[in-house]
């Protein structure tokens, strides 16, 4: 956004810069998953790195051997591992990746060099990332030209402040919970998700906010507890007595291995089942195939959106400027100029009106 509008850029000249940071992102995703994932790096910032750089000489209109230079730059920039899940670096893993991938972009419009084999070759990313015998070049072309990548039924929006492996499980107690489950009578909760899910989110005695959005116990025993998971139950903390007697119920479990899909993942990939068991013996359950927003077959509705858009600017927007921002953004393709929405979030922000 901040460089369609340096440019003057269109909403659609922006949507499809994304579109084609998006589809470079997830090929080069194709090549490395789950080798890379399961090795430690984050590939949000090892790989949004790539997608930042394409997006952004989309917009710069650089031609071919210059984006080549800057992804190929990007294999040098490409960093973050996720061992720091649960602290501040985490969320600097992302920021770090937009902007180095902006930085490559505008160092290739500038003439800088790189190796253009520096994906594949012996001492280049794949080698260093992942070792080339866990490394799938072939998978680059799957289904190229069928379907964008941003199209696939796994792709979607978070609906939900905290790490996506645990939203799934949210959103099976958030449906118990609106189904008449008393909260009061639960004994045991249960909850199974794939296996690749528990690594970094089975974090039962979480002590910070950071760290909560790591721990599967925290945000169902909260989502259970209120109906909802927000950011200010991160970024203000408390573990409540309900939220806390929930937390000791939970008790995680995971799905034996799956058949693949068309994107070469575990068919239950992103799947929760939530299983609670009242005082009385009785059982309830929920399975939630996907996380909530994953694709054309579930996407959040319009109200959903703006519930997560209203609560990500409260305290950043005043009300006004969050509606105005919130319309624009759901007209992106008919704004003439990119500039004119940052200018709303400039003039409408709460900083700004306070100084």
């Amino acid at each position: 956004f901040a460089l369609g509008a340096e440019l003057g850029a269109t909403g659609n000249n922006v949507l499809e810069a994304y579109l084609v940071g998006f589809e470079a992102e997830c090929r080069i995703g194709r090549i490395v998953h789950w080798p890379h994932y399961e090795k430690g790096w984050h590939p949000t910032s090892t790989l949004g790195v790539f997608g930042a750089a394409v997006s952004a000489a989309r917009l710069m209109k650089l031609d071919v051997p210059q984006t080549a230079a800057a992804i190929s730059i990007c294999a040098s920039l490409a960093s973050g591992v996720k061992a720091n899940f649960g602290t501040m670096t985490k969320p600097l893993h992302v920021g770090q990746c937009a902007r180095n991938g902006l930085f490559a972009a505008r160092l290739a419009a500038a003439g800088h060099t790189a190796n253009l084999s520096a994906i594949e070759h012996p001492q280049g990313f794949l080698a260093a990332f992942n070792g080339l015998d866990k490394a799938f070049p072939e998978r680059l072309w799957d289904g190229w030209g069928e379907i964008l990548e941003v199209e696939r039924h796994a792709v979607g929006a978070k609906q939900f402040p905290c790490c996506g492996s645990t939203h799934a499980a949210i959103r099976g107690a958030i449906q118990l919970r609106k189904d008449g489950l008393n909260v009061r009578e639960i004994e045991e909760i249960k909850i199974t998700v794939n296996r690749r899910r528990l690594p970094h989110t089975n974090n039962p005695n979480p002590q910070t906010g950071l760290a909560g959005k790591f721990s599967a116990q925290y945000v169902v025993a909260r989502a259970l507890s209120e109906g909802a998971v927000r950011i200010d139950d991160f970024d203000h903390f408390n573990l409540t007595p309900q939220v806390k007697d929930l937390m000791e119920k939970v008790r995680l479990d995971s799905f034996p291995p799956a058949d693949l899909d068309d994107s070469g993942d575990e068919v239950n990939a992103w799947a929760a089942t939530v299983e609670i068991r009242t005082l009385d013996g009785s059982l309830r359950s929920a399975s939630v195939p996907s996380m909530l927003g994953r694709g054309a077959t579930d996407p959040m509705s319009p109200v959903e959106q703006w519930e997560k858009f209203s609560d990500c600017t409260r305290g950043v927007l005043t009300p006004t400027g969050a509606c105005q921002t919130f319309a624009h953004l759901q007209n992106l393709q008919s704004c003439d100029s990119v500039e004119d929405i940052c200018l709303v979030l400039e003039n409408q922000s709460i900083e700004q009106i306070s100084a």
